[in-house]
């Protein structure tokens, strides 16, 4: 009989040998007998007490190559392997049903290896929490969120088991290749961070996730992440059990008989807030619901350590098959395996709770991603990305199996080689029973995600001004895109009215609204507040948020701050940037123009016959008809640019390239001192205010006698300075008539700055040469 130390002695040895084969795989040669090897061990079905090895040695070492984390000398990941070959070795290892989920799953069941997760790898604002709490709210960090349960320990060490520590890994993953590592911990930032390294963080890719053309020869499928992902999603997060992830539940015993295995809901419910947490939070500034933070009566002061910088790049494919993946489980007639329940919602607003769950960090992150975009950027991948996740989830109705087909794909031909061609006709049967238009079914969706197709739309617009000189064609194709995804059911544009009128109507009951929809006003209202908490410009970066932004429902107004208005801009902004432009460009960027102007009218003069009501547009609206019936230069016909007012005002449009950042704010602030302290931002109907003539009555008992030639100089200097008094009100008047500020605005163009700089040059050689 050999003796325990003896086995033990030598299962340390060779598992210690099996980390440094690991480590010293690069090779795909070396990776694939490395991954033989793990599978070889894996498959022996040992005992968990003798897997513990494994665990403390092998595994992590695993985890590193697997993401090449902290490698600099091996950047590759063996994650991003892109021979077919070679990817499916790793899918194999890595799957649900492979070999290494089926060890963790029983070490994981009687709790026999824990892991520390690296503070410094948490989300941002839970690392801040971590280091700065001190045990003040330990208390409570379990109710601010369901990670922190019962893995924070006294020491703020964040401990886990097994499985929630691979899948944090692989979380941080997509985090890391987008920029997330090059920070260690959360430090107060004394000013913006590098406009450089931000932008080139912001325009890198990621392979893993790339959507772009592959080498001929290598692996032409989803890519190995995203085929885990989706492999995950379907194993750990089962469809039908939308109860999974109830806030503020983290014991069984607030589940129901019918979840079935509490282990399932609990490991969905951590695998759903990691995601939401590492992907959709992560830098957020306000990470936390308003409502929560005063419920608890905490306030962390994330605003002045966490800078306004957008989210990662690179995350929107993962986030896209994520949110895909959640919202097929509100159609009740998808049925894709006998295991799957139907879902039938038991919410008010027929929206499952995970739905709920992720509205607010979803809307948060698609619009830090548009107003922290860097200006300058050239690449508009990373805001494409972002923007077809919004589009796909603003139309959940046209989830189908076709969205799946390439991931099922994938997992067919890796377990079995087949084609796959039975999902096809699987997704085939499915479109025909659903139906891919909006209906009646999806009023409570669109009613509980109110802002993501009304105030959402608005801020991408803002976007899309600041953007359209650098790529006029994909920004017009985006705002067309968004609009026909408006305008492809008209009752859902009747639905979208209806609540606007309702929640802009003083009395609480109004004959003319004819749909219930006063019930979800003050929900609205609290997500205006909470979801557009401290997210707002700078005026020298264009301020189209004003104070009170989040206060209103700004789509269907005719100010201008209004849709409307904003999208007419953009088509005069447009028709002069294609101007330019020549050949097929030209031609193809009019008919997205013409088209974009086609769907506008439709829109707003649909809203204004089923609101006639609504208030009148300004002056600065435009005639529909005679605006949208053909594309035309701003100079030409009866609009010129004098006829445009910039939205909010010109002189804090965004800023060009043409201009200095920094004196641009200067300027903007010593001109709106200037405009105060004369009165020029009066109303220009208010000619009451203006003072008239005064009158000085002089005494009776008062000499008019003169004392010589002083008295003569003063009276001549006080004619003077009335004269000059009188012409300065005279214009002052003038100005205030016809609108008229002063705009020192025009003195930080590039242009003008260098000229001064050359005259000046010139001023000194000639006073030094001659």
């Amino acid at each position: 009989m050999i003796p325990r130390s003896i086995s033990m002695d030598t299962h340390l040895r060779s598992q210690e040998s099996l980390s440094s084969t690991i480590l010293s795989s690069d090779t795909p040669a070396q990776i694939s007998t490395t991954v033989n090897s793990i599978n070889t061990f894996l498959r022996r079905r040992l005992p968990p007490n003798q897997s513990r090895h494994f665990f403390s040695i092998s595994f992590p070492a695993l985890i590193l190559k697997l993401f090449a984390f902290d490698s600099p000398s091996h950047p590759s990941a063996w994650i991003d392997i892109t021979d077919t070959q070679l990817s499916n070795l790793l899918f194999d290892l890595l799957s649900p049903d492979g070999s290494l989920f089926g060890a963790i799953a029983a070490v994981d069941s009687i709790s026999l290896v824990r892991y520390a997760f690296p503070v410094e790898r948490l989300p941002e604002w839970m690392r801040y929490v971590l280091m700065h709490s001190d045990g003040k709210h330990h208390s409570v960090l379990s109710d601010l969120c369901l990670l922190f349960t019962s893995r924070v320990r006294e020491d703020n060490q964040f401990e886990v088991n097994v499985f929630e520590y691979y899948m944090l890994w692989f979380a941080y993953y997509p985090i890391c290749k987008g920029g997330g590592h090059v920070k260690a911990a959360v430090t107060k930032r004394s000013g913006k961070s590098s406009g450089r390294s931000r932008l080139e963080n912001w325009a890198s890719s990621l392979p893993g996730l790339s959507t772009g053309r592959k080498p001929e020869g290598v692996d032409k499928g989803c890519g190995l992440y995203m085929r885990l992902l989706y492999a995950y999603l379907q194993s750990f997060i089962p469809l039908g059990y939308d109860n999974i992830c109830q806030p503020y539940c983290s014991s069984l015993l607030h589940y129901s008989v019918s979840c079935g295995d509490g282990s399932v809901v609990l490991r969905a419910e951590f695998l759903v807030n990691v995601f939401v947490q590492f992907w959709m939070i992560n830098n957020d500034f306000s990470p936390l619901p308003l409502t929560l933070c005063q419920s608890f009566g905490v306030n962390f002061p994330m605003r002045t350590v966490l800078s306004d910088a957008p989210p990662f790049p690179g995350l929107g494919p993962g986030l896209n098959l994520f949110l895909n993946y959640i919202n097929s489980g509100l159609i009740s007639s998808r049925d894709r395996n006998e295991s799957r329940l139907n879902f039938q919602a038991s919410y008010p607003y027929d929206v499952g709770l995970v739905n709920l769950l992720m509205q607010r960090p979803l809307y948060r992150f698609v619009l830090r991603t548009f107003l922290f975009c860097p200006m300058g950027t050239t690449s508009m991948s990373n805001v494409s990305q972002v923007f077809d996740m919004w589009m796909s989830y603003l139309e959940p109705w046209k989830i189908n199996d076709d969205c799946f087909v390439e991931f099922e794909q994938s997992l067919t031909e890796t377990k079995s080689g087949e084609s796959g061609d039975v999902h096809k006709k699987d997704g085939k049967q499915s479109n025909d029973i659903q139906s891919s238009t909006y209906s009646s079914a999806w009023q409570g969706y669109v009613l509980s995600n109110y802002l993501f197709y009304t105030s959402l739309a608005v801020h991408f617009l803002v976007f899309s001004h600041k953007f359209l000189h650098g790529n006029v064609e994909v920004v017009l194709q985006m705002v067309l895109k968004m609009m026909n995804i408006l305008m492809s059911s008209t009752e859902l544009v009747d639905i979208l009215m209806k609540v606007d009128t309702a929640y802009h109507s003083k009395s609480s009951r109004t004959s003319s609204v004819t749909f219930n929809s006063y019930k979800f006003i003050p929900s609205i209202r609290e997500q205006l507040t909470d979801w557009e908490d401290c997210l707002c410009e700078t005026d020298a970066d264009g301020s189209y948020l004003r104070e009170k932004w989040n206060s209103d429902l700004k789509f269907f107004n005719d100010g201008e701050n209004g849709a409307h208005n904003l999208l007419q801009l953009l088509i005069i902004r447009a028709e002069s940037e294609i101007q330019a432009m020549t050949g097929d460009d030209a031609t193809k960027n009019l008919q997205i123009l013409e088209s974009l102007g086609t769907q506008v009218n439709n829109l707003f003069g649909a809203s204004k016959q089923r609101n006639p009501s609504s208030p009148s547009p300004s002056k600065s609206t435009f005639s529909d008809h005679e605006v949208f019936s053909t594309p035309k230069h701003p100079g030409f016909s009866k609009r010129t640019w004098a006829d445009v007012k910039y939205t909010g005002d010109w002189m804090r449009r965004p800023v060009s390239d043409s201009e200095v950042a920094w004196l641009v704010k200067c300027l903007i602030r010593l001109s709106d001192f200037l405009n105060e302290s004369l009165d020029l931002n009066k109303d220009e109907n208010h000619e009451d205010l203006v003072p008239g003539p005064s009158y000085i009555e002089v005494p009776p008992n008062e000499s008019n006698d003169t004392h010589g030639i002083n008295d003569v100089i003063h009276m001549f200097l006080v004619f003077v300075g009335s004269l000059l008094a009188l012409f300065a009100q005279v214009i002052l008047n003038f100005t205030r008539k016809r609108g008229w500020r002063i705009n020192l605005r025009v003195l930080a163009a590039k242009k003008v700055i260098l000229a001064l700089v050359v005259f000046v040059l010139v001023s000194a050689l000639k006073k030094n040469l001659f």
